[in-house]
């Protein structure tokens, strides 16, 4: 599958080989070490001690942020605090793993193996995490030369939405308890592609309408609203052909049906909830006319032949709908990014193109609202929140000489 903007058309992320590159042992004892500490959302305090301690050992200064007890995020900083702050930004929860999935090698063992590091959170993002912390280490032995401060900021929650961890960061900033960074660079899942936005999200449910009878008389007295909710639906159901040069297209899924209380009833109302990807550009208004005008022009047939227009109601009001998240975004032409491209292209080989893939949303919204810039590049692999993820072992220390570069140039230090 390709995707197409301005500066021309490019391949599926996922389709990204991994580079060719040596990872040191260090950098992959690392990841191994927080790929066997399971740390399932809810659960995240011994990994975030073992992170403590190991950038505590490497010369960072390391603090705490807590909002609830024992979900800990992890700040550690080198520099002298003149200058630009930049921020590396990971997050150490990984969602669970069902008893029943079937992994071809144990999800908490790190076994590595045909060049691949296997493992829950070996992908999303453990393996990224590793990357920066490595990143950070290898730059305290110039933390005195230092234009300027860097931090790392490995959070808990993330798969949660945030609230507590990146979320609570970003309040800290806004309250003043922490300083506000220039620039936020996080290795999220990416293929190497350059990714400065990410779609907002919109999650709405639809009630359609039907009317109730007994089974017996379906066909003569009733209306089933699950029959017309499936015409809505495979209206809805459908590629939306809108792309956006940063982001790629919007997406629209219908994930949940409910409808129906008895066997022997037809039932009179049947709700679905949809879940709306949108890009820069849409709003909540925008994709609630465009559902209107998709359904408005549906008819149901009854078995008399008659024509009865589809009943409907948007919910966007219910405690489990999440608010609307907007679109987000970082300048192509920010400094940070434009560096980080720049060494990204000069390690692999090529210039990497801009992510406008299916990727889901970041901790990023929590910053670039606040005018941070933010960018990710994250490594090859595969499975993320599914069996047998993996993440390639040469990809991350790639991107860890990546993220080493591009701070030793904004921070000052770059090599000679």
């Amino acid at each position: 599958m390709t995707f197409t903007d301005s500066d021309g058309t490019y391949p599926s992320a996922t389709d990204t080989p991994p580079p060719d590159f040596d990872t040191p042992e260090e950098l992959l004892s690392l990841a191994r070490d927080l790929i066997r500490i399971p740390s399932v959302t809810g659960n995240e305090s011994a990994v975030s001690a073992f992170v403590s301690n190991w950038l505590s050992d490497a010369g960072l200064a390391v603090e705490k942020l807590e909002t609830e007890a024992g979900r800990p995020n992890v700040i550690a900083t080198i520099g002298s605090g003149e200058g630009p702050l930049y921020v590396m930004n990971g997050h150490l929860d990984i969602v669970p793993v069902p008893e029943d999935e079937e992994w071809e090698h144990p999800p908490f063992e790190a076994v590595v193996a045909d060049g691949r590091l296997h493992g829950r959170g070996s992908f999303d993002m453990k393996g990224g995490c590793a990357s920066l912390m490595w990143a950070a280490a290898c730059l305290t032995e110039r933390k005195d030369d230092l234009q300027g401060t860097l931090q790392v900021h490995l959070v808990c929650d993330e798969e949660k939405g945030g609230n507590l961890g990146s979320g609570a960061i970003a309040n800290a900033i806004k309250e003043g308890r922490l300083p506000k960074p220039d620039g936020i660079l996080s290795p999220e899942l990416s293929w190497f592609h350059v990714r400065t936005a990410e779609r907002g999200i919109f999650q709405f449910r639809i009630r359609f309408s039907g009317r109730s009878s007994h089974t017996a008389r379906a066909r003569a007295g009733g209306l089933n609203a699950i029959a017309v909710a499936s015409r809505g639906v495979l209206a809805l159901e459908k590629h939306i052909d809108r792309f956006h040069p940063d982001v790629g297209f919007p997406v629209i899924s219908v994930n949940r049906i409910e409808a129906g209380s008895s066997n022997n009833q037809v039932p009179s109302t049947c709700t679905v909830l949809v879940d709306r990807r949108i890009v820069p550009g849409e709003t909540a208004e925008s994709v609630m006319e465009e559902v209107r005008v998709a359904l408005d022009g549906l008819k149901e047939q009854t078995e008399d032949g008659r024509l009865l227009p589809v009943e409907y109601e948007i919910i966007t009001d219910d405690d489990d709908l999440m608010a609307v998240v907007d679109p987000n975004m970082t300048d192509r032409d920010d400094h940070m990014v434009q560096v980080l491209w720049d060494e990204a292209a000069s390690l692999l080989g090529y210039r990497p193109p801009p992510y406008t893939d299916w990727g889901g949303a970041t901790d990023a919204h929590w910053f670039r609202p606040m005018d941070i810039p933010m960018v990710t590049l994250g490594p090859t692999g595969a499975g993320a929140h599914a069996a047998n993820e993996y993440t390639d072992v040469s990809s991350l220390g790639a991107i860890g000489e990546i993220y080493r570069r591009t701070l030793a140039r904004l921070l000052g230090v770059a090599d000679d």
